[in-house]
């Protein structure tokens, strides 16, 4: 959806034509059902690449992470706090099947290994300084 569209599902609970799927209405519904609203602000700067014959698989890169946890829309740059330090970045894996054997290769040469991190997670310890 559109920034616009958002802003108006957001205010006036409409769902924009184009978003009317399952995933959309159970999104609704799980807001609506337990009265969600924003908590934290999350922002970060992206490379993303994905393979030019293999359109199966994408990697980014993720820096720059910031966060708030007050004034909570998204018009607002102000007052962003670092997640971690500026010099890192995370790298993310996306794929519809498994991970191609060449890259598989390269990440073992690198001695990459699988990892767990969440940006929010981060945030939220960082916000309850622990």
């Amino acid at each position: 959806m559109t920034l616009k569209e958002f802003w108006n599902y957001y205010d006036n609970g409409v769902i924009p034509d184009n978003c009317k799927n399952l995933s959309m209405k159970e999104i609704d519904y799980c807001i609506k059902k337990y009265d969600l609203g924003p908590k934290m602000f999350i922002c970060y700067d992206r490379y993303s690449f994905m393979d030019k014959e293999d359109k199966n698989i994408r990697i980014t890169f993720d820096y720059n992470l910031r966060f708030r946890n007050k004034k909570l829309n998204l018009k607002s740059d102000d007052d962003l706090e670092r997640i971690v330090d500026n010099d890192i970045y995370i790298l993310e894996i996306k794929t519809l099947d498994r991970i191609p054997i060449w890259f598989t290769s390269i990440l073992s040469n690198l001695k990459l290994y699988p990892s767990g991190f969440s940006k929010y997670k981060e945030a939220y310890l960082k916000t309850i300084k622990v």
